[in-house]
C-alpha cells in the first residue's frame, strides 16, 4: 500500500508577460513565486508521509531552470528529507536546448530520471524542443512511467508505458480530460496520477475538461480536486491488486490479470499502420489542404 498525492496550483497566465520589458520581469516574478508557493504544498504533502508526489506541468511558467536552479535542489532537499518520490513538471534548459520536463526526485534526493514531454502542441513546439523516449522507473514500491499533458492523447504513449511494466503513470498537465485520461488508466490497467493546472482567467474549463486526480486501473477516479482554487488530493493505493479478467475470460485462460489478458492476446503482428508516417488517414487533409490552395 501506498500514499499518493497531487499538488494542483493555479495557473496564472499573467505569469508569461508580455513582450514590454517591465512585463517581462513581473512575470518572471509571478513565476519565481508560483514555485514557491508549490514547494510549500510539496512539502505539506511530503510531512503526511506521502510516498509518491506529483505537481503540475511547467510550474515555473515563463522560467527555464538549469539542473542547479535553487527550487531543484530544494525539491532534492524535501524528497531526501520525507523519504519520498516527487515528480515536479518544470521548463528546464540544457545542452543549449529548452524542455518541457517531469522531473524524478527519489527519496535519496536524487533526480532518478528526466522525462522530456513528446507530444507537443503547435504552440509549444515552437517553444521547446520534444522529447524522444518513454520512461519507465524501477521504485520501492513498483514502476512507475512519466508523460505529460498532450501525451495522454495519444494512445500508443500510454501503452508503451504499460508494456515497460509501469504500475502507474504520473502525468503532470494543464489540460486533464477526463474523457481520454480515464480511458488510458482502463485500457492499460495501471493507475494514473494527474496534476492539473486550474485557470480562473483563462478559460480551458468546458464539457470535458476535468481536474487533478487520482484514477484506478479500471477507469474510475478515487479521488479529485476542485477547479476553484489551489488544493492537495491524497489516496491509498495497492499496485499489486489488479483487474480481474473481464467477460468470463479468466475462466477459459486461467489467469487472474486483466492486465495479463489485454497484453497476452495482442496482435502485434497487425499492428503495422501505428508506426507509418504517412497513414492513408493523411491523405484526406493533404487533398483538403491543396483544393483550398487552388
Amino acid at each position: 500500500m501506498i500514499r499518493v498525492s497531487v499538488v494542483q496550483t493555479i495557473y496564472d497566465e499573467k505569469a508569461f508577460g508580455t513582450g514590454d520589458s517591465k512585463e517581462v520581469v513581473r512575470a518572471e516574478q509571478r513565476a519565481f513565486d508560483a514555485v514557491e508557493k508549490c514547494l510549500k504544498m510539496v512539502e505539506m504533502a511530503a510531512q503526511a508521509g506521502t510516498d509518491l508526489i506529483v505537481t503540475t506541468e511547467a510550474v515555473n511558467h515563463c522560467l527555464f531552470y538549469s539542473l542547479e536552479h535553487i527550487h531543484i535542489k530544494r525539491l532534492k532537499i524535501i524528497a531526501e528529507k520525507y523519504n519520498t518520490y516527487i515528480v515536479a513538471g518544470l521548463h528546464i534548459q540544457r545542452d543549449g536546448k529548452k524542455y518541457n520536463s517531469a522531473l524524478l526526485f527519489g527519496p535519496t534526493g536524487n533526480i532518478e530520471e528526466i522525462y522530456d514531454k513528446v507530444h507537443l502542441p503547435a504552440e509549444e513546439a515552437a517553444i521547446v524542443s520534444a522529447g524522444d523516449d518513454y520512461k519507465v522507473v524501477e521504485t520501492r514500491w513498483g514502476r512507475l512511467g512519466l508523460l505529460i499533458c498532450w501525451d495522454l492523447q495519444f494512445p500508443e504513449a500510454a501503452r508503451i508505458l504499460a508494456l515497460k511494466g509501469a504500475d502507474i503513470i504520473a502525468c503532470p498537465t494543464l489540460g486533464w480530460e477526463d474523457i481520454y485520461g480515464l480511458a488510458r488508466a482502463y485500457e492499460n490497467s495501471l493507475y494514473i496520477v494527474a496534476a492539473m493546472g486550474i485557470s480562473v482567467n483563462y478559460n480551458v474549463w468546458n464539457e470535458y475538461m476535468g481536474t487533478s486526480c487520482i484514477v484506478n486501473p479500471i477507469g474510475k477516479k478515487i479521488a479529485s480536486s476542485q477547479k476553484e482554487d489551489d488544493d492537495i488530493i491524497s489516496a491509498t493505493i495497492d499496485v499489486s491488486i489488479e483487474p480481474a479478467p473481464q467477460y468470463g475470460s479468466g475462466l477459459i485462460t486461467g489467469h487472474k490479470s486483466m492486465r495479463y489478458t489485454r497484453t497476452m492476446q495482442r496482435r502485434a503482428d497487425t499492428y503495422g499502420l501505428l508506426t507509418e508516417e504517412n497513414p492513408p488517414v493523411l491523405g484526406r487533409y493533404q487533398k483538403i489542404q491543396k483544393s483550398r490552395i487552388q
